[in-house]
């Protein structure tokens, strides 16, 4: 990834890039203990599942005093190909 977007004027830092999903954010201001929080996690079921991935959509997060709101910056179809029609904000 890090050869394409060089071109374009990506930076890369000195970390290592690791792909993830946020799965939910805790806001500024709110006090939770780390141990709190991940005791009520632990009691979670998940279920295992497979999902098929054939898109990837790129999201810029704007914060303001009412919460976050998200856009779509890109929108590409796995294999190169661009989406076809616009991608909708979330």
């Amino acid at each position: 990834m890090q050869t394409r977007l060089t071109p374009l004027g990506y930076q890369a830092g000195d970390q290592v890039y690791h792909p993830h999903l946020t799965i939910g954010r805790v806001g500024r201001g709110v006090s939770i203990r780390r141990a709190s929080l991940m005791e009520a996690l632990a009691t979670v079921a998940v279920p295992s599942a497979r999902s098929r991935v054939d898109r990837v959509l790129l999201f810029e997060s704007r914060l303001k005093t009412g919460g976050p709101s998200y856009h779509v910056l890109g929108d590409m179809l796995l294999g190169g190909r661009d989406s076809e029609g616009p991608a909708s904000s979330a």
